[in-house]
């Protein structure tokens, strides 16, 4: 989707052998995503590109920050991002007897330039943690803002019994 030429890589004339390529993303690369989660970024990407005859191994290192907002209390934080994913790019034509596997991609033989966009799109989103909270400070000492978090329900001592659940085992017991 992106193609914005940024984050390419020639294939004509590079020779076989390991290449490395560094990416600085930021927050107007996820702009030409309508659907990304991410806004605000500083996001570093260290790549490994491994030429072969028709095979191309990437190894994308990840590190960096977004800014989100915690999932406990609603407050914005730079959240630390570390992910490494590796892709295999083929060239030529997929053979259907092959199965299709999550970490190959196909290109034609005739491509010059292999595009990053898409993939460096993937695998940021892919480096962010389904739950996504201020770190702790300490075992039992959350990060977020004490001010904040005075206002959940956090008193799981109460012993005493919904009312309505002594209904509901009144009726189970009959």
């Amino acid at each position: 989707m992106g193609r914005s030429g940024l984050y390419s890589i020639p294939l004509a004339g590079l020779k076989n052998g390991i290449h490395h390529y560094n990416y600085n993303v930021d927050d107007t690369f996820f702009m030409n995503y309508p659907s990304s989660q991410i806004d605000e970024c500083n996001v570093y990407i260290d790549l490994s590109f491994e030429k072969k005859n028709r095979l191309f191994i990437l190894v994308f290192e990840i590190s960096g920050t977004i800014t989100t907002d915690c999932d406990r209390c609603g407050e914005s934080f730079d959240l630390p991002l570390f992910s490494r994913q590796e892709l295999f790019v083929k060239q030529g034509e997929q053979k259907v007897e092959e199965p299709n596997e999550d970490d190959v991609v196909w290109i034609s033989e005739a491509e010059t330039i292999l595009e990053l966009d898409d993939m460096i799109y993937e695998f940021v989103h892919l480096s962010l943690p389904v739950a996504r909270r201020h770190p702790d400070l300490s075992e039992s000492t959350p990060g977020c803002d004490p001010e904040n978090l005075k206002y959940f329900d956090t008193d799981t001592n109460n012993d005493s019994i919904d009312p309505r659940w002594d209904a509901l085992n009144k009726l189970n017991k009959e």
